[in-house]
């Protein structure tokens, strides 16, 4: 998932400064984890992907950045019995 240059960037960084810590994604909950970790430890916080493109911002275009990788997960939802009404089988793709 991913690149080598990232690999070989967080493999430098390890080398430089000596983390106790290490926090993956970095959502409304890893963050404030990696927050309070923080006060005693030094902590090392990931979060996948890249910077934003302009149409991220724009709600209507949302729909364009469905099952393109960069965007996009990826991940099916189970079958759903109360949502996903309009959906094939009622499973999110």
């Amino acid at each position: 998932m991913f690149t080598a240059k990232f690999r070989a960037f967080i493999f430098t960084l390890y080398k430089i400064i000596d983390f106790n810590l290490n926090t993956v994604g970095s959502g409304s909950s890893g963050a404030i984890v990696a927050n309070r970790l923080s006060k005693n430890n030094k902590v090392l916080l990931l979060e996948a992907g890249g910077d934003p493109m302009f149409y991220n911002f724009i709600p209507g275009l949302a729909q364009l950045m469905v099952h393109i990788p960069e965007f996009d997960w990826g991940y099916k939802t189970i079958p759903q019995k109360l949502s996903n009404l309009g959906m094939v089988d009622q499973v999110y793709e």
